[in-house]
């Protein structure tokens, strides 16, 4: 499944190059969303042995940064940085360049996997006060804080309330709340996502190779069950107040709800591909979709249509038609 070339010929220049603009933009700050672009590009334009190589090279010029401008001493290394990067570059890295028995998993259900397992590393990092990452995400809490009253306006009992219960200890708290509930799981996801998306652009312009076509996706049949089953133990975990349940629920819940977002996706792309559609149209039709998904507010009425459309599929098979392969439609 993994054989683009020959795994002996290592791309030593792509590899150095791709693990560089990796380190670059995580230590950028404005750019650091898109640090595992480049080895995604890897990933999908090179053999196996030369995208393990970027990794861990991008692994040591990460730690070798660190070392060079953090401060000399042991105890104040920033170690979350470190392990949190280079976690997050091997789970890319392994759900992109698949090996094994590990290809046989399709990529959505991979990318879901390593998703959760980085969401539990940030809620680790997270609910541990020692780390520098509790303290990195206290410092953003406050900032949010001072942006919110900024921009209140000058209503005094406006400004009262949000200075007695906007502090940067209930943003926390909330954070942690929603982000046991599925929004680190979320969080993560659409990292790997725009990463993912980003690097098979570059990798279709630079290495003219096309990978990841979602217009051919479809999730299990049996998904559908399981989306519902996770919504009755959310439910039920809240509703006698234990926690351990309502958390596996939801997250339950948000995976798949993930994947059937990712159907509805392939959905909407399988028909602008259609032929019927004008040129014209179908670049009309992307415009309004993209400023659309940047209007806040809007764009979360565009990604629930896009979930109700992927669900809908259980039952109505959109692409029965004009695709091969077998339906996604529960057999009756």
């Amino acid at each position: 499944m993994f054989t683009r070339e020959s795994s002996s010929d290592i791309a030593w220049i792509p590899a150095l190059v791709c693990a560089t603009l990796c380190v670059f933009f995580m230590r950028s700050g404005f750019l650091a969303f898109f640090f595992l672009a480049p080895l995604g590009f890897m990933a999908y334009g090179y053999n196996l042995v030369s995208v393990w190589l970027c990794t861990l090279a991008a692994i040591l010029g990460n730690g070798f940064c660190l070392a060079l401008f953090s401060p000399q001493t042991v105890a104040m290394f920033p170690w979350w940085d470190c392990i949190y990067f280079t976690v997050l570059a091997i789970l890319f890295t392994a759900m992109a360049s698949p090996v094994a028995r590990w290809a046989r998993i399709r990529e959505a259900y991979r990318f879901v996997i390593v998703s959760g397992l980085g969401a539990v590393l940030f809620l680790l990092f997270m609910n541990i006060e020692a780390s520098g990452f509790h303290e990195v995400i206290s410092i953003q809490a406050e900032l949010l804080r001072d942006l919110t009253l900024t921009q209140a306006g000058t209503d005094v009992v406006q400004l009262s309330m949000l200075e007695q219960y906007l502090t940067p200890e209930t943003l926390i708290n909330l954070l942690d709340f929603v982000g046991l509930r599925g929004g680190a799981l979320v969080s993560c996801f659409l990292i790997f996502l725009v990463s993912r998306q980003l690097s098979l652009v570059f990798t279709r312009l630079i290495r003219h190779k096309a990978r990841g076509n979602l217009i051919h996706f479809h999730v299990d049949n049996q998904l559908i069950w399981v989306l519902s089953a996770s919504l009755l133990v959310a439910l039920a975990g809240s509703f006698f107040a234990f926690i351990p349940l309502e958390i596996t629920g939801w997250n339950l819940l948000v995976a798949c709800a993930l994947l059937y977002l990712a159907q509805g996706v392939g959905i909407f792309f399988h028909f602008m591909t259609l032929r019927a559609l004008p040129l014209f149209l179908r670049i009309a039709v992307y415009v309004f979709i993209v400023f659309l998904s940047l209007s806040p507010g809007i764009n979360m009425l565009v990604l629930a249509a896009l979930l109700l459309l992927g669900i809908a599929e259980s039952w109505v098979p959109f692409r029965a038609l004009n695709l091969s392969g077998p339906s996604s439609t529960p057999e009756k």
